[in-house]
């Protein structure tokens, strides 16, 4: 069995395939706000932003688990470590944001079609 595409089809590249409609823009001065959060500092890199937001997403996952309860375990858990595991996406946008003086577009998207992450960009 062989697929058969429309007459009218448009050949689109797999990132765009990945991409999910939506997400959020946060403004340039909520990014410095973040940033100075984070703790801002005159070694401002991604490394250092990194490290602040891996061990902020412990501390999130320990609020979430605060809930109570198996699935407030859960919840914090996974939220923890999954925003670790997203450290270096946010660190690298932030910072690019905040060097340049603006925005940062945020949205979802998957990588090796099974994962959800964050996707950035600086505008």
């Amino acid at each position: 069995m062989e697929m058969v595409l429309p007459a009218s089809y448009a050949v689109i590249e797999q990132e765009e395939m990945l991409y999910l409609d939506g997400g959020f823009y946060m403004n340039k001065g909520t990014v410095r706000s973040i940033v100075h959060a984070l703790g801002f500092s005159a070694a401002l890199n991604v490394a250092t932003i990194t490290a602040a937001i891996k061990i902020n997403s412990v501390w999130m996952g320990v609020k979430f688990g605060a809930i109570g309860g198996v699935v407030g375990s859960l919840a914090g858990a996974a939220l923890g470590t999954w925003v670790n595991s997203q450290a270096f996406v946010i660190a690298d946008n932030l910072v690019t944001a905040y060097v340049h003086g603006k925005g940062v577009k945020w949205g979802l998207g998957v990588s090796w079609a099974i994962i959800p992450g964050l996707t950035g960009t600086v505008k």
